[in-house]
């Protein structure tokens, strides 16, 4: 909760819980860059003006204007612009101080970016005219023990996790998250899908259609100012309850809403694994994804790159993604023949290898978002023996163990130079409590996680080496790929 305090004149603090200002930074072809500003006042009177200052990320004041408090808008040329983008994520804060008589009433700001960005079928995604391919993850704001009553360091804290393993895209289910997150996600540089809960079952209500655009239009107007939101998301897997026409209507009209708010932006939805190829629910959003399990709810791993290849030649006009794929990986289960549905950590490291190895093979595939970054509450499950809780994460509901499968997509994704090596025990062993870790040789991180237990004499060791090469190497003697 915030108490916000302020005179009877001020920057508006009513329309739909919106910051009161709203910024649009456009990149020019001389490398410069607009700002295009409008700020909304409160009980304004003619004496109030509105100055605008704009600041780089060293504190520099680059641009600057005024305007009467009725009559906001102002458009600032901001010259050399350093762009923001994942890798640098440039952020400029433009400040707005409603003033009269050379005393401040209020003062509000907002940290923007500069970039510009792109989807195409062929070609997938590109930001500031660089090929870009998203790989992700998607997350829950809960934590163990807390619910969704997190603090600004704990927000932080899974960003900083996520922007270790090297992932530069987050998926953000299936609600509005903390603006803390939001904000840790401008600074770390990540492309954020943003979503509201349309999620599973259509109700006819005509309420509950004005519920979701009451809620798509909260989403934006809150959130417009953030750079890293690039993609808004209309539902997911909507059709689990069936299709009708008046749900496919909600969805043309929530892409129209979403134009009218923001057209600087693109829209996107997730679709249900069982969703047909061919139907309405296609060409309405700018770009689409599918949440697919092959591997673990049904089928094998090694149908997900056929299914994208045979969808990307029957639909060459659709940007197709994963919005959602993974499998549950319980940390006191292993297994010497890992096998679909054991909940072992070992499967969970071998489906990932070959998502991994998938994605990175098609990089017209627009964004993938692994389910999920860390495990998460679930009061309707039971499965692998653990009540309450979703077990696909890379890591641990408490945030303290980084799952084999973690440092998969680190090996992957990461461009700084790592090692993990793994090496399961029989399922009688656990896990221990402390890391050993240690330099291979300057400049090469190395994590070495080992389990202890006695092992079978027929029980073979696997090593699995992941390096910053991107590839996986696992031993077997007299054997190895």
């Amino acid at each position: 909760m915030n108490l916000i305090s302020v005179p009877s004149t001020h920057f508006d603090l009513d329309y739909f819980g919106g910051p009161g200002i709203k910024v649009t930074p456009k990149p020019t072809e001389d490398g410069g860059a607009t700002f295009e500003i409008e700020s909304w006042v409160t009980n304004g009177e003619e004496a109030y003006t509105v100055m605008y200052s704009i600041e780089d990320c060293y504190g520099n004041e680059v641009a600057s204007g005024v305007r009467p408090c009725d009559s906001t808008k102002v458009t600032l040329y901001v010259p050399d612009a350093q762009l923001w983008s994942m890798d640098e994520p440039n952020l400029y804060t433009v400040t707005a101080r409603l003033q009269k008589n050379n005393e401040t009433f209020d003062e509000i700001y907002a940290n923007v970016g500069v970039r510009s960005y792109t989807v195409t079928p062929n070609d997938g995604f590109s930001i500031n005219g660089v090929p870009t391919p998203l790989r992700g993850v998607a997350r829950h704001q809960d934590r163990l023990y807390k619910g969704n009553a997190l603090t600004a360091e704990d927000h932080y804290e899974d960003a900083m996790l996520i922007k270790e393993l090297g992932a530069n895209t987050i998926r953000l289910a299936h609600y509005q998250h903390s603006q803390d997150f939001y904000d840790a996600c401008d600074e770390l540089g990540f492309a954020v899908w943003a979503e509201i809960p349309f999620i599973s079952v259509f109700k006819k209500d005509p309420s509950a259609h004005q519920n979701c655009r009451h809620q798509m239009t909260e989403l934006i107007i809150q959130n417009y100012n953030h750079p890293s939101i690039m993609f808004w998301g209309l539902s997911n897997e909507i059709l689990i309850g069936g299709i009708c026409q008046e749900l496919v209507d909600n969805h043309h009209d929530l892409q129209k809403l979403v134009r009218e708010l923001d057209p600087t932006r693109l829209t996107t939805i997730a679709h249900v694994s069982n969703t047909p190829v061919d139907g309405p629910m296609h060409h309405i959003t700018d770009v689409e994804s599918y949440n697919h399990y092959f591997g673990w709810y049904g089928g094998k791993m090694e149908q997900n790159g056929p299914w994208l290849d045979k969808f990307h030649a029957e639909h060459p006009d659709i940007c197709i993604g994963i919005s959602e794929y993974g499998t549950e990986g319980i940390i006191n289960w292993h297994s010497n023949d890992p096998q679909c549905k054991d909940y072992t950590e070992e499967y969970q490291a071998l489906y990932h290898e070959h998502l991994a190895q998938v994605f990175e093979d098609r990089p017209w595939v627009w964004a993938t978002h692994c389910w999920n970054m860390f495990d998460f509450g679930c009061a309707a499950r039971n499965e692998g023996g653990v009540a309450g809780r979703n077990n696909k994460g890379l890591m641990t509901f408490d945030r303290k163990t980084k799952k084999d499968s973690y440092f998969v997509y680190q090996a992957y994704w990461s461009k700084q130079p790592m090692v993990h090596i793994a090496r399961p025990p029989p399922c009688t062993a656990r896990r221990r409590d402390h890391r050993d870790q240690g330099l291979l040789q300057p400049g090469h991180r190395c994590a070495v996680r080992q389990r202890q237990g006695s092992r079978p004499a027929d029980c073979t060791p696997r090593v699995q080496v992941q390096c910053c090469s991107g590839r996986g190497l696992q031993h077997h003697p007299g054997r190895c790929r």
